[in-house]
């Protein structure tokens, strides 16, 4: 399983990349993921609360799954987008029957 983690406009701390395997860990990427891209995107709009993005995009067989969620700190958006993307692969799991 291949991991990517860049920042735009932002450097990547050491924590957020941990925090980030610790989740992508928890996606069971063992099973069927075969890469994972996660962007984190530091926007300098004026309103606090869309200025820190996070987009995670999954590969696994057959489908290609993005989660995208906007938020007033990168901690916050990292989460929400982690819980987005647990609940759209456990969908196609649950189809797929695996």
């Amino acid at each position: 399983m291949d991991l990517q983690v860049e920042g735009r406009h932002t450097d990547v701390t050491p924590e957020w990349t941990a925090d980030i395997q610790s989740r992508v860990a928890d996606l069971r990427p063992g099973h069927d993921i075969q890469h994972v891209r996660v962007t984190l995107t530091k926007n300098d709009h004026r309103k606090a609360e869309d200025s820190y993005d996070v987009v995670i995009v999954v590969q696994i067989p057959d489908h290609t799954i993005t989660a995208r969620k906007q938020q007033n700190s990168f901690d916050e958006a990292i989460r929400d987008a982690f819980a987005a993307m647990d609940i759209k692969l456990e969908k196609i799991r649950e189809k797929r029957g695996s």
